[in-house]
């Protein structure tokens, strides 16, 4: 080699010395190349194992959620329930949510009266049930109410559809007479039964130390339009990601007509004092309150929550309203919006006894 190199002119040596460090620049570009895209293919790995962390922790805060609305459902549902059993267990708890103070889940309730009537049942013959291979049954019934209010028909078919009998209303017929504000309602009604030894009377819907509010970091969502467990009226939701205090979304919340509400719906204890939290940020003057379906009135004093530009934790009292240890169906909390227009962007909506 030596000898070779002692042969060849100088204007060679200097032709094979700039090959050399050519071939060994583009060597070394392709090994730091290489190295740049496995370093971008690590963070890349990285990143999105750090988003597949963050996601499943906030399902296991969710958890206990999921349990409890699990277990109230799974308290209604048994494979050897005879077609006799599962229309006198529906036929109850149509009775109790027709009553004007609705019971909890799983309490006795007479058919043949024994308290105020959110509507009257005219109407409940037996039905009929068809059974699926994939594992559940479907017991389908039709119900003819007296005339009413069409309010009242309104709370009822939400009643039917909060039942942890897992009901859906299959078709809804309305009648009025021309010269009557009242109306008379057909519904069809049907309960989905699954197949599962799991039965018993239900369980209640959250323990006291608990958050009793459901889906409180809107994270679960119906349609992208209305957050579960959450009812809009007069207003529009969207998901709302620039204002977000805990998990991945929060809520934006725009009034449609002046007095638009967004409110979740909870059974208490009469009695109670509670501590409600939540942030939130609004372009207008918000109320607070809480309304006890009940009596169809709003209790306690509205609090007023000034427009904010950027989010603002709140802590409030709720106190429940009724004879102590008397169940209570009660929205808590309403928020009204009082312009047509308005916006309020909410998050991480809790109510518990803590500090209450």
């Amino acid at each position: 080699m030596f000898k070779w190199w002692a042969k060849v002119s100088p204007r060679e040596q200097r032709l094979a010395a700039l090959t050399a460090i050519l071939v060994g620049i583009s060597f070394g570009y392709l090994g730091f190349t290489q190295a740049m895209d496995r370093i971008g293919t690590m963070d890349a790995t990285i990143d999105s194992l750090e988003e597949n962390l963050v996601y499943y922790t906030e399902q296991m805060e969710l958890l206990d959620e999921v349990d409890r609305a699990y277990e109230v459902v799974a308290a209604e549902h048994s494979s050897e329930w005879t077609q006799e059993e599962i229309h006198d267990r529906l036929r109850r708890e149509i009775a109790r949510l027709s009553l004007q103070n609705m019971p909890p889940p799983g309490e006795k309730v007479s058919l043949s009266g024994g308290g105020r009537r959110l509507v009257d049942i005219r109407e409940m013959p037996q039905g009929s049930l068809s059974v699926s291979e994939a594992g559940y049954r479907e017991y389908q019934i039709t119900i003819r109410t007296q005339p009413t209010s069409i309010e009242n028909i309104t709370k009822f078919l939400e009643r039917l559809h909060r039942s942890p009998q897992a009901l859906r209303i299959a078709t809804l017929e309305l009648t009025r007479p021309p010269n009557n504000r009242s109306v008379t309602a057909r519904i069809n009604v049907i309960r989905t039964v699954i197949d599962t030894e799991k039965a018993g009377p239900a369980p209640m819907a959250a323990e006291p130390e608990k958050n009793w509010i459901l889906n409180s970091g809107f994270e679960d969502w119906h349609d992208q339009d209305t957050p579960n467990h959450w009812t809009l009226d007069r207003a529009t939701a969207a998901i709302d990601m620039g204002t977000v205090t805990e998990g991945k979304r929060g809520v934006l919340v725009t009034a449609a007509e002046a007095g638009a509400t967004f409110y979740q719906t909870v059974e208490l204890s009469g009695g109670e004092e509670l501590a409600l939290e939540f942030a939130l940020q609004s372009s207008e003057p918000v109320q607070v309150r809480a309304y006890d379906e009940g009596s169809g009135t709003y209790v306690g004093d509205a609090v007023t929550l000034e427009p904010a530009s950027s989010v603002q934790q709140y802590r409030l009292r709720v106190k429940v309203p009724g004879p102590s240890g008397a169940p209570v169906a009660i929205r808590a909390p309403v928020f009204v919006i009082n312009n047509a227009g308005g916006e309020i962007a909410l998050d991480n909506v809790t109510l518990n006894h803590s500090g209450a």
